[in-house]
């Protein structure tokens, strides 16, 4: 297990690492306002995202044979086509009837556009692991990275919508090598048959990776309701930082735990071993570090961060503690899916939606001052509650078997 996170590490080091490097060319080339923008597109996209592919790349592991994923998910891309094609005709229909909707249709096709490019992504990165070429899933990553960075800060800049424009063109580029892996299959009738008829077994994961999308992606909307939206850039910036080494550590960990629990599962042996090994290594070696950054992090970003940045000074330290019990528990996010309990996801991110955000809104009308604090408190609540619920749930399902 240890060799195959290190094989994946590697690639996320590269790609996490020119993100990272990015963000700090970004707020000398960009305003916090722009990055404000390109945060609730992303947003918005992450959560539209949520419907392309039907999530059969979350079923892409209990496949048993990589040409049936294969099948399944270039079947799903053609209808998925058809559903982004479907929304833009709404979408033109809507904006013949009533003319005010003109201005911000635009902006409606880029973020229905992005966020059928970024489901492409997860589900090229779904197939890398299901071939187990972890190599190769390394440098994608680092490959998706570069081109975004690039097209960000060298093609587009200086547009008011660069940054939107640069993360399209560099995501637009593996729909064709997602075209090329998998080539489609123009039988549509037949797909359509095949992934409605399935779509049943995937409601919960739709549904749970839905509301999921909600209570990750909400909080930029929600500054920029009761704040402003250069709030946001300056929050967003600091959550994408804090972030980084999470997804760096904990999204190559992942990666490896849905991939070997899979193989146990199919050979009807235990997961306990592997899943508290798991916990155990992400709390002591990524968890703890992170809190013990966060006492030092608005030191260090008031130096690095120019003036009309400093704003964001204020939030990392916060977002260092959201981003060490995130690291606790992203690793064994993957847990409902490798047991079919796809229920479980919808439970807590029902959970995990209703104390962040009804505790933030509130804070945010009744106490503004203190909304960063609140937001964190909210979140360590309901992750603990996360860990708490899949534990229990393993150790039930250990005694049952």
């Amino acid at each position: 297990m240890f060799q195959k996170f290190i094989s994946v590490m590697l690639g996320g080091l590269g790609s996490q690492g020119i993100l990272l490097i990015s963000y700090f060319f970004i707020i000398h080339y960009y305003d916090s306002e722009q990055f404000g923008e390109f945060s609730i597109f992303l947003s918005g996209s992450l959560i539209l995202s949520s419907f392309f592919f039907f999530k059969y790349d979350l079923k892409s592991h209990s496949l048993s044979t990589i040409v049936a994923v294969k099948r399944v998910l270039s079947r799903s891309l053609l209808l998925s086509m058809l559903l982004l094609v479907g929304m833009f005709l709404i979408i033109f229909i809507l904006t013949l009837f009533c003319t005010s909707l003109t201005d911000y249709a635009f902006l409606a096709y880029l973020i229905l556009l992005m966020g059928f490019l970024m489901s492409v992504q997860n589900v090229l990165i779904a197939v890398h692991l299901r071939e187990n070429k972890l190599l190769s899933l390394g440098v994608l990553r680092i490959i998706i990275s570069l081109l975004v960075v690039s097209f960000q800060l060298l093609l587009f800049r200086g547009f008011e919508l660069g940054l939107i424009y640069g993360y399209i063109a560099a995501n637009l580029c593996f729909l064709f090598v997602f075209i090329k892996i998998m080539p489609i299959e123009i039988r549509l009738i037949k797909s359509l048959k095949y992934v409605l008829g399935n779509l049943t077994s995937l409601k919960f994961p739709i549904v749970a990776t839905f509301i999921n999308s909600l209570s990750l992606q909400l909080m930029p909307f929600l500054i920029g309701i009761f704040k402003s939206v250069s709030v946001v850039g300056l929050f967003s910036i600091g959550q994408k930082i804090t972030s980084a080494p999470v997804t760096l550590l904990c999204t190559p960990l992942s990666q490896v735990f849905i991939t070997e629990s899979s193989k146990l599962i199919r050979r009807n042996e235990s997961i306990k071993n592997i899943f508290f090994k798991v916990c155990a290594l992400s709390c002591f070696f990524f968890s703890v570090p992170l809190i013990v950054l966060s006492f030092y992090i608005k030191d260090i970003s008031e130096l690095l961060f120019p003036e009309n940045w400093q704003g964001a000074t204020i939030y990392m330290p916060y977002l260092f503690y959201v981003a060490a019990i995130q690291a606790m528990v992203n690793p064994i996010a993957s847990y409902p899916i490798v047991v079919n309990k796809e229920y479980l996801m919808l439970h807590f991110d029902l959970t995990r939606l209703f104390i962040v955000f009804s505790f933030t809104t509130l804070s945010l009308i009744y106490s503004p001052d203190y909304w960063v604090l609140v937001f964190t408190i909210a979140s360590i609540i309901s992750y603990s509650i996360y860990i708490l619920y899949y534990g229990y749930d393993l150790l039930k399902r250990e005694v049952n078997a």
